[in-house]
């Protein structure tokens, strides 16, 4: 029987070498990385970049120990990335108590992610206590450092009453928020809602706008629900609805009174008896006279001013109210 063997390959000694250095280097580079990992050793920082660029190789096994080392060295990125690895099984076998727990560790540090992520594992029961009251306040800290999937998480909330008390116009609010920073599935609801108006006080024109956005960011619902909304506005809305696509694709506002807010303030203060003006997200006159009428009506300093301590004292009374 013949055998058929590949040719030899005959390499110049000097590139042999050349090849035979770079490998070693490798190795010795990634025997490195272990030797910090196992030992604990290394700055938080790099050892989570580490991670980060073996993780981008699809080299979950070796990424994980680094992450574990970032993680107990302060890393709250890392924490929240080892967490994703015990809930989905990259690297390691799945493990939802596991995960649960590095979430913990990078909410308690403060991360928006890591709250985010650990709210969603308290809100479905994976790994800890199913508790919607407690996924809510993760997903209210979390929102408050404008993480957008957490801002979409918490109107959710809000709209359907789960952990906290049902509130349409509040839960606008949050929809808006998210909507204004990117999230699709946000935009949708946020549009869907002010073109239905049943909820929220009806915008067809803004609504019209966010569903086209969220189309266009691959919400497939959004599309047909684009064309009947749009097949309704008239010339004058069709006009205002290209005004809010322009405002929508510009950089989110990160002054707190942003149109969202703005929006709930005027409805609000409307259902509690004072007159703010078109519910246009925009502050003008009319707005800061409602405001500075909410403020004597309760006895608090009047300015006409929307600060932190104004909205939540709106939101007492329309609580009280309901």
């Amino acid at each position: 029987m013949r055998v058929f063997s590949a040719p030899a390959l005959r390499m110049p000694a000097v590139l042999l070498g050349a090849v035979l250095l770079v490998s070693c280097q490798q190795m010795g580079a990634d025997l490195s990385r272990l030797g910090q990992a196992i030992s604990g050793g290394g700055d938080p920082q790099e050892l989570y970049q580490q991670a980060r660029e073996l993780d981008a190789q699809d080299r979950d096994g070796e990424a994980v120990p680094l992450y574990r080392s970032a993680a107990r060295a302060g890393s709250a990125e890392a924490a929240y990335e080892l967490g994703e690895a015990y809930r989905d099984g990259e690297g390691v076998a799945p493990d939802l108590e596991e995960a649960a727990d590095w979430f913990n560790r990078a909410a308690q540090q403060g991360s928006p992610r890591g709250q985010y992520l650990l709210g969603r594992a308290v809100a479905e029961g994976r790994g800890v206590e199913q508790d919607s009251e407690r996924a809510a306040r993760w997903f209210a800290r979390a929102a408050a450092q404008g993480y957008p999937p957490a801002q979409y998480a918490l109107a959710r909330a809000f709209m359907n009453g789960e952990g906290v008390p049902a509130d349409p116009l509040w839960a606008g609010r949050w929809y808006g928020k998210a909507a204004r920073r990117g999230e699709p599935q946000a935009q949708f609801s946020y549009g869907a809602i002010l073109a239905d108006g049943q909820r929220v006080p009806r915008d067809r024109a803004l609504g019209y706008a966010f569903l086209v956005r969220a189309a266009e960011n691959g919400v497939a619902a959004a599309a047909p629900l684009a064309e009947r909304v749009r097949a309704d506005l008239s010339p004058s809305q069709r006009r205002a609805a290209k005004r809010h696509l322009a405002q929508i694709q510009a950089a989110p506002s990160d002054a707190f009174a942003d149109p969202p807010t703005v929006r709930y303030l005027q409805a609000a203060l409307r259902a509690l008896g004072h007159d703010a003006g078109p519910i246009d997200g925009l502050m003008g006159p009319a707005t800061r006279a409602g405001i500075r009428s909410f403020q004597r009506d309760q006895g608090m300093a009047v300015d006409g001013a929307l600060t932190p301590d104004l909205l939540r004292a709106v939101l007492r009374a329309t609580r009280v109210a309901a």
